[in-house]
């Protein structure tokens, strides 16, 4: 793909055919993950033709919504009938895919159709240790480089036999469009986001726990925005014990959400990477974050935002109280100095770029 362009710094002349981007995705929700994969098939769209396949759900629409070529697939059998029928009349092609068993199909597809493929397999991190590192040994063989999200998803997959030339730490990017902006951060903390899933890794649990321990930090609201499996325990928990803390389930509009908010708060501690960071970096809003995890990588203590140390419940609610009573003077510098590191090491246009060189374009 890239020998007849590697000079090349600007997208291909007009007339000039684009080969196919084909993302393939695990899933069809619309969390950090298939939202950074829309981000980089927009970003990557004048050097190719961006399609997305997924399983049926929000990302799809989305896709459709930004005018990107997209099809849902139910099965194995399905995907593979998309794949080869956009591989058998492209002579060249790039794909994008987050699991293993995506990657090895469309490998051997591209082999089957003669297709010059250029392949990347994406890895964002996951709950499962060995589902979201451990397999992507079985890629090692293949001519297929990893791009990590994260050191902290490089280091991971280190850990699990991935070799470290092949693979590319690509940081995730936020589109400014796609967030507003507010000029400076409130007053007392009086209101607390937290974004998550309610799964056990994402440690939403500690929140109650930490008002368990310290109670003054309760006089502040605190609103959950996500679902998951852990939903209905947290939910009657907090009806019991807490009923400043609210849950709102899944929310289409996080980036306003976050501007209403004085805080928000990041509880997991095995984070690869947290999207939503720069999400409330773009918003304005001061981040208090575990020191585990990819989460350091990302926010640098009283620089882009504040750390507190991982899984300390009574910690946690001494810090809330004492925000709440007298926050940092120091967070109107600390939001200043996220928004300009968002412009800078986190924007598309440097995403993009980092993509256009591992595609060789």
């Amino acid at each position: 793909l890239g020998a007849d362009r590697a000079a090349h710094c600007g997208p291909p002349h007009r007339g000039m055919m684009r080969p196919p981007l084909i993302y393939v995705l695990h899933s069809g929700k619309l969390f950090g993950t298939e939202r950074m994969a829309l981000t980089t098939l927009e970003a990557l769209r004048p050097w190719f033709k961006p399609i997305l396949l997924a399983p049926p759900g929000d990302a799809v629409r989305a896709a459709k919504a930004e005018g990107i070529q997209a099809q849902a697939f139910h099965s194995r059998y399905a995907l593979s009938r998309r794949l080869r029928q956009v591989l058998r009349t492209a002579p060249r092609a790039a794909v994008c895919a987050t699991a293993a068993t995506h990657s090895l199909l469309a490998w051997g597809l591209a082999k089957l159709s003669g297709t010059r493929l250029l392949h990347l397999h994406v890895v964002h991190g996951g709950a499962d240790d060995a589902v979201s590192y451990g397999r992507k040994r079985w890629l090692n063989c293949l001519p297929v480089s990893f791009v990590a999200v994260s050191g902290f998803v490089r280091e991971r997959l280190e850990a699990h036999g991935v070799p470290d030339e092949k693979i590319t730490v690509i940081e995730n990017s936020i589109t400014p469009t796609r967030a507003k902006t507010q000029a400076t951060p409130s007053g007392r903390v009086r209101r607390v986001a937290i974004v998550s899933r309610l799964d056990p890794i994402k440690r939403v649990d500690l929140l109650l726990d930490a008002l368990d321990c310290e109670p003054a930090a309760r006089a502040i609201r605190y609103d959950v925005y996500g679902t998951g499996a852990d939903g209905p325990k947290l939910q009657e928990r907090a009806r019991r014990d807490h009923p400043n803390v609210h849950f709102h389930g899944y929310v289409s509009d996080v980036p306003r959400r976050l501007e209403d908010c004085d805080l928000l708060l990041h509880l997991s501690s095995e984070e690869p990477f947290g999207l939503v960071l720069l999400e409330a970096m773009a918003a304005g809003t001061p981040i208090l974050a575990p020191n585990a995890g990819g989460v350091p990588t990302i926010i640098r203590h009283e620089g882009t935002g504040y750390l507190y140390p991982a899984g300390d419940a009574r910690g946690l609610g001494r810090l809330l109280a004492a925000w709440h009573r007298d926050p940092p003077a120091s967070r109107f510098r600390v939001v200043r100095s996220a928004r300009a590191e968002l412009v800078t090491r986190f924007s598309p246009t440097r995403m993009a770029a980092a993509y256009r060189q591992a595609l060789g374009v």
